[in-house]
């Protein structure tokens, strides 16, 4: 599709067809289509509120269709706060006003509302109007955001406590804020908004400069108006105001249209100036006098002495303040006598000779005794005057000014003869001046003890052990002592022909010149390292170097030899590696128990490193009362008896607990002073451990022996019964009293059987058929046996490895152990309900006898059974397995299901584990382990036969009356088969 004309080329258009010959029908179907086409929102409708016709362009603009326009009126269709403005639009349309621009918002299909402009005429005999609009929408947004803008810089401006004014300079309108006015102390009705305003209340003397400036800004001679001039406040005075605008906005001819600015009221600034200006006199007048002083005290470090130094300060003085005489002098040793430096007749004849002593006494002397200054402007006439000798020069004022240090006088400055006498002010300058005097006094006698400590300084660093080396920034050496020298090997004229960098062994060139830029920045550094020698050899050194910016940016070094300490610290880090590589544990601390040194056998029982340890009392081992001795008694017994041996329980930084034989002993120095105990500790935590189970495998052992003895007994007695109760079963009616008695004494006879094997199993006296088993098969056997016994809330989940490899065992004993442990687990979750979890995969097992770990190392057949009950008490956890042990009710065990997988597990050279944590349920680990590929083991032993005469009819054996076949099965033996009666 085409683009749709332009409003303009629509207008060409129209007026084309207006001077065209065209028909009437021709020209309005042309004027629709300029209606249709036209880029502006067209519209006809009538004065009663509602659109007739639209065009194109309005429908699409706000997303309406055709009906939507013409069934509401328009004022339904526009903001509501702008409804009163174009209500107001439409009256003056309805009075016969035939054209009206008019700006508000209308409303979108999708909700949002755009801005309008538009320009409507009215036709008010046919009650019509016609209207076309522009979409303003993003003006009117720059709009606002321009007038927030404004807002926000006003208010800020107030804010700060500035008056804002805005200028219309075509029409003289201004705004003046509120801040302005108020500045002015008028309310905000007493001032227009005109400029006159502003320009009676400027001062007269400050009118012409005033428009100077802003002329000069309007005409774009400065980029900002600024000017500082007074306005008439309200009450008749005046107020400062700093004035600055910028001409933000121009007509289209180039001339400025708005300006804009603020008034800061200055009148403190401008108070505080003229105050400043009445001090600027007194500080010109100052200006000599601190130029004086500072002449005089600038020449004080650069005197060589003294009497140089005092000599400037006294002509210094005596011009400032307009004396023509003077001089300057110090007491005598005894202090009675005033010793004259220098004598400044100025002119006057004078026949007293300088270099004689004066005579303290007069007003001299009361200067010496006050320490403060004294004047006299009429001496000629004053008693002070007898003191005067024959031949002085006339003086008709005199004024001495003391030298004062710490509270003693120890000279004058006197001035004589000045025109007008002295003042109060002179006497101030001549005490500045003495003070200047003792400053450079002090600082002549600290040269001269410098110049004195110096030398000493220099004898010192000439006969000192260590070596003293000062360098430049390059590293250049300037100044060496003997002792480095001797050091080094190189003579003092050798090294003071080298630089730092062709002794230094550890760093290079580049690393030394680093190393100083670093000394630089922080000042000074100590640090060991290693020179060369002249043979060649290395020197170790310990250097403490400091940088001095202001002696000629050098460095300062202080060189101490430490190559015995070096070799001494290596011989004892190879000690200390020997110690490492001792398996038992070292410990040394220092009287109080802390301690000073580990070794690594140490460090991994704690499981800790030597950084955590030294430092830290012996208590971090922690200690067990009850089993061994506490780490106090350790120390006790150690400081009182000298050594000590024996157990002691310590604890590793997780809680492991280990067991030590430990051998303490105190050391002393060469005086015989205790310093230190040493401690050497064999873990036996393992032969503990070894023990323990050692005990344990006996106890059961005696336990299993009793108990197998027991139940070949309880065989015999079993034997009979049960066969008698077989024969009474067949020879009674089954319906009879009696058949029923038999058969509760063949249960319970059996019952008494199953015990029997349960203890022979215990005792490992029953007979074995061991060969190559795969676990996982009789695992599945039983798991799908005890799932059609074990109710269905109680979840069985399993995860047998099928490539487990196979364990020499007696299936039947897997079996048992699988099904004793199941059982164990069901009962645990049996009340509360819960799950049971088994589970088979070969391991590795690499540790023994490791708390927590199975006695085997090797591959193993891992299986694992775990419910999620209540779990086992710690108490009596070691206790599980032992025989007749049960924490079930009477009918619901024996105590000897889990001493019967114990005993199992350990006649096929396996072990097993139990973890249990109260409320969190039980985990019983059976390790088992597995055969070798090619093993040729054999598979067990066969069955004992037994052989006896009998009836294969009537299944009796001759000799045994009452005994079928399956009861000699029964026994545990075989059956050779028979070929006939015998």
């Amino acid at each position: 599709m085409s683009a749709k004309p332009t409003y303009e080329e629509l207008e060409q258009r129209i007026q084309a067809l207006e001077g065209s010959s065209a028909t009437v029908g021709s020209l309005e179907e042309e004027i629709e289509n300029i209606f249709q086409l036209s880029p502006d929102l067209v519209g006809y409708g009538n004065l009663d509120g509602y659109f007739t016709k639209v065009n194109s362009a309005f429908k699409e603009f706000l997303g309406y269709g055709e009906n939507d326009f013409y069934k509401n009126p328009f004022l339904s269709f526009i903001h509501k706060d702008d409804i009163e403005a174009t209500k107001a639009a439409l009256m003056k349309a309805r009075d016969g006003k035939q054209e009206i621009y008019i700006e508000n918002r209308y409303l979108c299909k999708d909700g949002s509302y755009k801005w309008i402009e538009w320009h409507v005429k009215t036709c008010l005999r046919k009650n019509r109007f016609v209207a076309i609009g522009r979409n303003i929408t993003e003006r009117r947004k720059a709009e606002l955001g321009l007038a927030e803008s404004e807002q926000r810089w006003q208010f800020a401006l107030e804010g700060a406590g500035d008056g804002v004014w805005d200028w219309n300079a075509r029409t003289n309108r201004v705004f003046f804020s509120r801040q302005w006015k108020t500045m002015l102390g008028f309310e905000l009705h007493e001032i227009g908004d005109n400029i006159d305003e502003w320009d009676k209340r400027i001062h007269p003397e400050d009118r012409g400069c005033t428009y100077e400036k802003l002329n000069s800004h309007l005409a774009g001679e400065t980029p900002v108006y600024i000017s500082e001039h007074r306005l008439r406040c309200k009450d008749g005075t005046y107020k400062w105001v700093l004035n600055r605008g910028k001409v933000v906005d121009w007509t289209e001819d180039g001339n400025p249209l708005r300006v804009i600015g603020t008034h800061t009221d200055i009148s403190d600034r401008k108070r505080t100036e003229s105050k400043l200006k009445e001090v600027l006199e007194e500080t010109r007048l100052l200006q000599n006098e601190t130029a004086a002083l500072f002449k005089a005290a600038k020449a004080i470090p650069i005197c060589r002495n003294f009497d140089e130094a005092a000599r400037i300060i006294f002509d210094t003085c005596k011009d400032l303040i307009g004396a023509r005489s003077g001089y300057v002098a110090l007491p005598s040793e005894d202090g009675s006598k005033n010793e004259v430096l220098f004598l400044d007749a100025g002119g006057l004849p004078c026949d007293i000779d300088p270099e004689l002593p004066m005579p303290i006494r007069g007003l001299r002397e009361v200067a010496y005794n006050t320490g403060d200054v004294i004047y006299d402007n009429n001496f000629c006439e004053s008693p002070w005057m007898k003191y005067m000798p024959p031949g002085h020069a006339k003086l008709d004022n005199v004024l001495f000014a003391t030298i004062n240090i710490k509270g003693k006088t120890e000279g004058v400055i006197g001035l004589a003869n000045k025109p007008g006498g002295f003042t109060k002010k002179d006497a101030q300058l001549a005490a500045a001046f003495g003070d200047l005097g003792a400053v450079a006094l002090r600082y002549a006698l600290s040269q001269e003890n410098l110049k004195k400590s110096e030398s000493r300084h220099k004898s010192i660093i000439q006969t000192a052990l260590d070596g003293f080396c000062r360098t430049d920034e390059t590293g250049r050496i300037l100044e060496v002592n003997p002792s480095y020298s001797q050091m080094s090997g190189y003579s003092e004229g050798e090294l003071l022909r080298m630089r730092i960098q062709d002794l230094e062994f550890n760093e290079n060139s580049k690393e030394v010149a680093s190393h100083l830029r670093s000394i630089v920045e922080n000042g000074q550094d100590r640090f060991e390292s290693s020179h060369r020698r002249k043979n060649g050899t290395l020197l170790d050194v310990e250097v403490i170097v400091q940088y001095r910016k202001d002696d000629d940016r050098q460095f300062v070094s202080f060189i101490r030899d430490i190559t015995k300490k070096k070799r001494q610290e290596r011989a004892l880090n190879f000690q200390a590696l020997l110690l490492d590589q001792i398996q038992d544990h070292i410990t040394a601390t220092d009287l109080e128990g802390k301690i000073i040194y580990i070794n690594e056998a140490e460090c991994k029982s704690m499981k800790m490193s030597k950084g955590e340890i030294i430092g830290r009392s012996v208590e971090i081992y922690g200690e067990n009362r009850e089993n061994g001795a506490t780490q106090q008694q350790i120390i006790d017994a150690t400081q009182k008896f000298g050594e000590w041996r024996g157990e002691v329980t310590n604890y590793a930084s997780d809680g492991t607990e280990i067991v030590m034989d430990c051998r303490t002993k105190l050391i002393k120095d060469e005086f015989g002073t205790p310093v230190s105990m040493v401690g050497i500790s064999t873990d036996i935590t393992e032969q503990k451990m070894i023990g323990a189970r050692l005990q344990q495998a006996q106890k059961m052992e005696s336990i299993g022996n009793l108990a197998g003895g027991i139940a070949h007994d309880f065989n015999n007695i079993l034997f009979p019964i049960v066969g008698m109760a077989e024969i009474l079963l067949e020879d009674l009616p089954e319906d009879s009293p009696e058949y029923e008695n038999a058969r509760q004494i063949l249960k319970a006879g059996l019952r008494g059987s199953d015990l029997v094997k349960q203890i022979l199993a215990f005792s490992r006296r029953n007979e074995q058929c061991k060969m190559p088993v795969r676990i996982q098969e009789i695992l599945k056997e039983v798991l799908t046996l005890t799932r059609a016994t074990i109710p269905a809330y109680i979840e069985i989940t399993e995860d047998i490895q099928p490539d487990c490899g196979l364990a020499m065992a007696d299936p039947t004993q897997i079996h048992q152990i699988a099904m004793n442990l199941i059982t164990n687990a069901y009962h645990a979750v049996e009340t509360k309900g819960g799950s049971i979890s088994i589970t088979l995969k070969e391991t590795e097992v690499e540790e023994i006898n490791q708390p927590g770990a199975p006695v085997l190392a090797g591959k193993c057949a891992l299986m694992s059974v775990s419910d999620t009950g209540s779990g086992i008490d710690p108490e009596i956890i070691n206790k599980i397995f032992e025989p007749y042990f049960t924490t079930k009710e009477q009918s619901k065990g024996t105590g000897l299901g889990l001493s019967v997988v114990y005993g199992i597990v350990k006649d096929h050279h396996g072990d097993v584990k139990v973890y249990s944590e109260e409320g969190k349920g039980a985990k019983f680990n059976v390790y088992l382990p597995i055969m070798e590929k090619g093993d040729k083991s054999e598979f067990g032993n066969p069955k004992a036969l037994l052989c006896v005469a009998g009836s294969r009819r009537t299944n009796r054996a001759v000799g045994f009356p009452g005994y079928s076949r399956q009861r000699f099965e029964w026994a545990g033996y075989g059956i050779a088969p028979g070929t006939g009666d015998y």
